[in-house]
């Protein structure tokens, strides 16, 4: 089996990462801009490091600099961890949190409306 080149891998990942953490753009470092606080730390840089080794990859001297090991390492982790996100389960708690903060809002207002009644003396 044919070894896949650093290009295709990091495709590959990029895919997934748009289709599991909804970010658009065209590559690994495209996408990897827009993620912000969507990976972990350890994982951006092991991103970074991905994107970085596609863009040493066009030229020869610079390609032999990678480290392979590292590379194997970095793209597992990150395919792993895309793998166990659930759109719909970011999708869900992103609605629960707006209608948590939607609720609570409504609850102060309600007590402060509560609150000038019962200082104005209708209450």
């Amino acid at each position: 089996m044919a070894e896949k080149s650093i290009t295709d891998r990091n495709a590959s990942l990029a895919a997934l990462m748009g289709a599991r953490l909804g970010m658009r753009g065209g590559s690994l470092g495209d996408k990897l801009r827009r993620s912000g606080r969507h990976l972990p730390r350890r994982l951006r840089a092991q991103a970074a490091y991905l994107a970085e080794v596609e863009a040493m990859s066009a030229h020869p001297r610079l390609s032999r600099q990678a480290d392979p090991v590292r590379i194997r390492q970095a793209e597992a982790d990150l395919r792993r961890y895309l793998r166990s996100v659930d759109p719909w389960d970011r999708r869900k708690g992103l609605i629960l949190n707006v209608l948590a903060a939607l609720s609570f809002n409504l609850l102060l207002l309600f007590g402060a409306a509560v609150a000038v009644l019962i200082w104005k003396g209708v209450l």
